[in-house]
């Protein structure tokens, strides 16, 4: 808003209009989103055209223009008025049905609850009734203002507790310019559940239907009046009295200004540019508050320990993220918080970083491993590694102390652990009993400079708390169970609570994924938010992956790593593909996603609550999936780290292209290639075919090796052309497919399960071939 904007109540919180930055209909979305499920301080969204110009300080101007607003709301008017007034250009806005419709949607979406409010019952309740039908499974409800007081405008006790009885967590106000503001200032202070107050005006009558929007040629010929004034005569007083009106009046205050020239020069600039461009698909809106670019941008992060390899849980919320990152055009980032030193890996830091490099996941700031092994940084709001951050942390920890929120604690690990002991015993939650709280001022500065032993600890408040986690809903806690955390380590290292409330603020991280096992930390850190005056990110606790007999998936059950299925030959591809659709399914007719569908097709609002099984089989059936797709080139490539033999030799190169029909992971390789190399020793019994004998298998043997001695070699170029030949003399010889292919089969593989006989006979070439039918005859006849 401009600098001669009237004292409101919006000042001090966001403020959507529509006047400065371009915004297109996506970003306003993720900041709807953001604000509906965040728990920060709450967002009032009003479209009303009053906050676009910069002649606020003229009452009249701003009644006029509000009336305006009635015949003009995307037409060649508005967009002048703007350009004469406030030197802003405005292609396109939302109004407040478009803004409705896009909170109604989102609403649907995050299931929550949204509460029409309007001057109009039964136009209200055909809004309502709309929305429904486009929003299958909104939960959306009518509510009569029951205003009491139309001067001072004052809503009754009765509409207050049934609102708040319904505990909505948005409304859309139509009341009208006014008292639609003074409605959502009331519930902004009374009701604490509402995230987004919206004043929406006259959108009801859209919304409904009741007034169909102008063509968009009506409006972009500035026709928008006309439509209005066809559809509801009864108004023509006061569109004809705006239409006449405004653009008199807008010449008038630009030229008592002294801008009528360069006012005019603007307006037929945007004159040419309105009728020399396309109708505009993208819509515009204002956003005004500091803090405002933190929400516009989807920031998400990742912060493992270096204390190993990474989990196969941390993976999916490492796509997760990334995921929602890059479906807003936001940013991903890599944070490492290695406070806790006595658990530290050496090399986990490298490791990590490799693997992020195995995936192919790309973050935008954080640590980067470089190919000579030294690591970098990328990012503004580094380091981002915790404990090159020890500076920035106390003087949070400092100012807690000294604001009252947090004191210094001197207790040995001897006393605390004593202390505990006689907790447990007399069955109570064990907490520190805050010993240290009562030392006298003078006494802590003293011991503090003698140079004492000591921790910080925070003090939590009495009472309850809660949050509303985007997976799970509201979660609800009682403070009294929480202890007193340190915040501050004696060895001057921040804890993680501390560090890792400070790093999303600073780092402006917008949305905290993370598994449900931190849940039970969130007490601490909406205590520290509140206690250094910082809004929350929004909080995504992500359920558990589970061994199939559903515990927690642990290592003696199987691989918890993402490294450990990366060595047994899984690909990057089908790892991400199946932990990402684990517990979060995008359609129920499709197995197989891109990255980029994945990134399309996530909502964090679909992810499941309950854990999801770590279930091997589909992974096998994923990863076979991908190998199937590969090139011939790219699944030699990919199988080499896993196979001994010399991957330039022909027929290793074959064996591969033949067994990977019957190959699930990369692993396998070396076991199905050896056959192939050396010829495997087996009693002649198995080359017998069912109901026949030795000598019938002898005798398939020798006609069937007579045939194959006389293929040429461009025969044997082709799996096809094999198939066909043998195919062929065993049609003219009138006998049994089995009869012949069972012992041609064996003889080639030397198993009784194995590739087909063509694909034998391609991969070994007709010298070897040869060479292992004659050895099967020998076997049969010396039997």
């Amino acid at each position: 808003m401009g600098e001669g904007t009237e004292k409101t109540p919006w000042r001090q919180h966001v403020i959507l209009g529509v006047r400065v930055h371009d915004l297109p209909t996506a970003t306003l979305n993720a900041v709807l989103e953001a604000w509906l499920i965040g728990d920060v301080a709450r967002m009032i969204v009003t479209p009303n055209p009053e906050f676009i110009v910069g002649a606020e300080r003229d009452v009249e101007f701003k009644h006029l223009l509000n009336r305006a607003d009635l015949a003009l709301p995307d037409g060649i008017g508005l967009r002048f008025a703007v350009a004469a007034l406030s030197e802003e250009k405005l292609l396109h806005r939302h109004t407040g049905a478009d803004t409705l419709i896009t909170l109604a949607e989102l609403c649907a979406k995050r299931r929550k609850r949204l509460v029409l409010m309007g001057g109009s019952p039964r136009k209200t309740e055909r809004a309502a009734t709309t929305l429904r039908k486009r929003f299958p499974g909104l939960d959306i409800a009518v509510f009569d203002p029951g205003i009491i007081d139309e001067h001072q405008v004052r809503l009754s006790e009765a509409t207050l507790a049934g609102i708040e009885r319904l505990s909505p967590q948005a409304v859309a106000v139509a009341l009208g310019q006014g008292k639609q503001e003074r409605v959502m200032e009331i519930l902004k202070q009374k009701i604490p559940s509402v995230r987004i107050l919206m004043g929406i005006g006259g959108a009801a009558d859209y919304v409904s239907e009741a007034v169909k929007r102008a063509p968009t040629a009506w409006q972009r010929l500035g026709f928008e009046w006309l439509w209005r004034l066809v559809q509801e005569p009864w108004r023509s007083r006061r569109i004809l009295t705006a239409i006449i009106a405004f653009p008199v009046r807008v010449a008038w205050v630009t030229l008592r200004s002294g801008r009528f020239l360069s006012a005019t020069r603007r307006v037929l600039h945007e004159l040419r540019q309105h009728f020399s461009r396309s109708v505009q698909s993208t819509s515009f809106v204002n956003i005004e508050t500091s803090s405002i670019p933190e929400l516009m941008s989807v920031r998400t992060r990742i912060a493992p320990s270096p204390t190993g390899y990474m989990h196969i849980g941390t993976l999916r919320t490492v796509m997760f993220d990334y995921f929602m990152a890059r479906q807003s055009g936001g940013q991903f980032v890599v944070r490492i918080e290695d406070t806790d030193q006595a658990r530290l890996v050496p090399g986990a830091l490298e490791s990590l970083l490799k693997t992020f490099q195995k995936l192919g996941i790309d973050y935008d700031e954080g640590p980067v491993l470089q190919a000579d092994g030294s690591i970098t940084e990328v990012g503004d709001y580094g380091p981002y590694v915790q404990s090159k951050r020890l500076d920035i942390y106390k003087p949070y920890a400092d100012q807690l102390v000294k604001d009252g929120h947090a004191y210094v604690c001197f207790c040995t690990r001897e006393r605390l652990d004593e202390m505990r002991a006689a907790q447990t015993a007399a069955k109570q939650t064990p907490k520190y009993d805050r010993l240290c709280l009562k030392l006298a001022a003078e006494e802590v500065a003293r011991r503090l400079a003698a140079g004492e032993s000591h921790v910080i600890r925070l003090k939590i408040p009495d009472g309850e708390v809660s949050f509303d986690d985007a997976i799970r809903g509201v979660i609800k806690f009682n403070l009294a169970d929480v202890d007193d955390q340190v915040i501050m380590k004696s060895d001057g290292f921040a804890s993680y609570h501390l560090a890792v409330v400070v790093d999303d603020h600073l780092m402006k991280i917008t949305h905290v994924l993370r598994g449900e096992e931190w849940i039970s930390s969130t007490p601490k850190q909406i205590v520290l938010h509140s206690m250094l005056g910082w809004a929350m990110p929004v909080y995504a606790h992500v359920p558990l992956i589970l061994n199939p007999d559903r515990t927690k998936l642990s290592k003696r059950k199987g691989d918890v790593s993402v490294e450990g299925y990366l060595n047994k030959g899984y690909l990057p591809e089908a790892i991400i593909n199946f932990i990402s659709t684990l517990g979060f399914n995008p359609t129920s007719d499709q197995e197989i996603f891109t990255r980029d569908e994945l990134v399309k097709l996530f909502d964090l609002s679909k992810v499941n609550k309950g854990g999801a099984v770590m279930n091997t089989e589909k992974l096998d059936w994923m990863n076979h999936q991908y190998l199937s797709k590969l090139s011939p080139e790219a699944l030699i490539e990919v199988a080499k780290p896993f196979i001994t033999s010399d991957i330039s030799n022909e027929r290793v190169r074959k064996a591969i292209l033949v067994e990977r029909e019957r190959t699930n992971r990369l692993d396998e390789f070396e076991a199905k290639l050896a056959p192939y190399l050396v010829a495997a020793p087996y009693e002649a019994s198995i080359l017998v075919w069912k109901k026949t004998d030795a000598a019938d298998a002898l005798q398939q043997l020798q006609g069937v090796r007579s045939v194959i001695a006389g293929f040429s070699a461009e025969t044997f170029t082709q799996i096809a052309l094999l198939e066909a030949a043998v195919k062929e003399y065993i049609v003219g010889a009138g006998l049994s497919n089995g009869n012949v292919l069972w012992p041609l089969r064996v003889a080639l593989s030397g198993a009784e399960k194995s590739a087909s006989p063509f694909e034998c006979l391609w991969v070994l070439g007709q010298t070897e071939s040869l060479s292992r039918i004659d050895a099967a005859i020998t076997r049969l006849q010396t039997s």
